[in-house]
């Protein structure tokens, strides 16, 4: 399960995967680098896949988001109950975390920003966080909605929810404690993106609406439909 095979390609790999393997598996003290201005180069993109990974029982619906990828190249995927992690270092896959209930599916996963936590919601409306250095899970939020929670967003201290109710919740994961709480929209909330400062939070819901909500002033900023 979750596995795949290299493809070979002609000229530059899609995929630069870092070669610094000390610092990349999971149980390991990971570091965190922004891009230098010399590696934001113009390149050619193959036309073959540089790797093709099989996810059996990936749920198709549109509004979970079930697969991220990490700054320390690890792509993280949510099948049914179970959740894998995959390196882009050594191609090795780890089942980090399966439910007790088949039926309590994974609904979202996102990797933290300049930390080793791996989120993911549930149909349970409940948030679990992974550390990836430590190999164990870290903080659970528990009935944070009333429902799955199909997206999740996070800056290096918070972490934001949006679920089926149309609410988002921010939660500090350092305290475990919800920062803010407030209805976006009138139907499931599809994505949620921090803005690079991680002062704004953008939503987009079934209800054909993008609301943009800032932290500072823990007020909703604007509505386009």
């Amino acid at each position: 399960m979750f596995g795949g095979e290299s493809t070979a390609t002609s000229g530059k790999k899609i995929l630069r995967f870092n070669e610094e393997k000390e610092n990349c598996e999971i149980g390991s003290n990971m570091t965190f680098q922004q891009p230098t201005s010399s590696e934001k180069k113009k390149r050619s993109i193959p036309k073959q896949p540089y790797k093709i990974l099989d996810v059996p029982q990936l749920k198709d619906d549109f509004y979970l988001n079930l697969i991220d990828w990490s700054q320390n190249n690890h792509v993280a995927v949510g099948l049914q109950s179970s959740l894998y992690v995959w390196s882009g270092c050594s191609s090795r896959v780890q089942k980090l975390y399966e439910a007790d209930d088949y039926s309590d599916y994974i609904c979202s996963v996102a990797f933290g920003r300049n930390n080793p936590y791996l989120a993911f919601g549930n149909t349970s409306g409940e948030v679990r966080l992974f550390d990836l250095n430590k190999n164990k899970q870290n903080v659970m939020f528990s009935n944070i909605h009333a429902g799955r929670i199909g997206s999740l967003g996070c800056t290096p201290n918070l972490i934001s929810t949006g679920g089926r109710d149309g609410i988002i919740t921010i939660q500090d994961y350092r305290s475990r404690t919800e920062v803010t709480s407030y209805k976006a929209h009138q139907q499931e909330i599809c994505g949620l993106k921090w803005s690079p400062d991680f002062q704004m939070v953008a939503s987009g819901g079934n209800d054909n609406k993008l609301v943009l909500y800032s932290l500072r002033m823990m007020s909703k900023m604007a509505t386009f439909s």
